[in-house]
């Protein structure tokens, strides 16, 4: 099987172009930042482009010199990863550290290519002291910044960075991308429904059976949920997730997706399949609501508050409140 390489990388080929030219020539900058959902792409993204970085033929990445193989097997001396690791946030002792590694020769490679995972856990102090580094860059480092939530970041670390957008991919892109991967053509409709464009999250779908239950369970809060008095026993019934943030985050991800869904009903336009809708209309205003919840809900998860006071806001908006 072949190396990723920008050509492998789907949708925005412009970019992906450009990108490459950039370190063929070396005029490549030295801080980029990828923001994308969780399965957007962007950490094989930043991988190539560290490749590329690393790489020693002239067709950057060629994907058979030594160094492109030990970038894609992780074992690189010069490439460098730092992240989160199961932990709520990056905290200034980690950067620190890695400006320590920074100010030392690469080991093989003429620079060093760096994979910050998990940027928008940085804290604010490791925010600051990694503004420095963005600011004054060592020579012979390239850092990648991998980040879920744009929101997360500094202004003044965002715009020392090129910022580089992952998209969702269109129906033609995500039904090439799924075919390169053997998924069979009558389940695309499916997953592209399913995912929203997110390749990486239809994947997953495909090869969890737990997803289908996940969205059934959605499908019965919104249709069942729509008293006040309700609210304390639905509550109750998500409890079972509060200790598995992963599973926190695969609810909204799907509730999220059934009421992009239920917009387009709302709206009179087709559906593009996937689990049942819900037997309930409701308002485009009241699905934006509950979208607008749902961010809401990712963003007090990541800041440590309860699963339920999370989830609450979204409950309510069920309802109507």
């Amino acid at each position: 099987m072949s190396l990723p390489s920008f050509q492998s990388i789907y949708g925005q080929p412009a970019l992906w172009k450009s990108l490459k030219q950039g370190f063929e020539n070396g005029s490549a900058v030295h801080a980029f930042l990828f923001v994308g959902d969780r399965g957007s792409g962007k950490r094989t993204a930043a991988l190539v482009c560290a490749a590329a970085v690393l790489c020693e033929g002239a067709d950057k990445p060629c994907g058979a010199c030594k160094a492109c193989k030990q970038v894609f097997e992780g074992v690189h001396p010069d490439l460098v990863r730092l992240g989160a690791e199961g932990a709520s946030s990056i905290g200034i002792a980690a950067v620190r550290s890695l400006q320590e590694t920074m100010r030392t020769k690469p080991y093989e490679a003429k620079c060093r290519a760096i994979l910050l995972e998990d940027a928008q856990l940085l804290t604010q102090d490791a925010q600051n002291a990694l503004l420095k580094t963005l600011e004054e860059p060592q020579e012979g480092n390239v850092l990648f910044l991998l980040c879920t939530q744009l929101e997360g970041l500094l202004p003044t670390v965002q715009s020392r960075c090129r910022l580089i957008r992952m998209g969702r991919l269109s129906k033609e892109e995500m039904r090439r991308g799924l075919a390169d991967r053997g998924v069979p053509p009558e389940r695309v409709e499916e997953l592209f429904a399913a995912s929203g464009g997110n390749l990486g999250r239809a994947l997953e779908i495909y090869a969890d059976p737990d997803y289908a239950r996940m969205a059934e369970r959605c499908v019965g809060l919104l249709e069942g949920l729509r008293a006040p008095e309700e609210l304390p026993a639905a509550l109750d019934g998500l409890k079972d997730m509060e200790k598995d943030r992963q599973l926190c985050l695969a609810f909204l991800e799907a509730m999220e997706l059934l009421c992009q869904r239920l917009l387009r009903r709302s709206l009179g336009l087709p559906d593009c399949g996937g689990s049942a809708l819900p037997r309930r209309d409701f308002t485009s205003e009241r699905i934006h609501s509950m979208m607008d919840a749902i961010v809401w809900a990712r963003k007090r998860l990541n800041a440590n508050i309860s699963w339920a006071a999370a989830v609450e806001p979204l409950l309510k908006r069920i309802i109507g409140g």
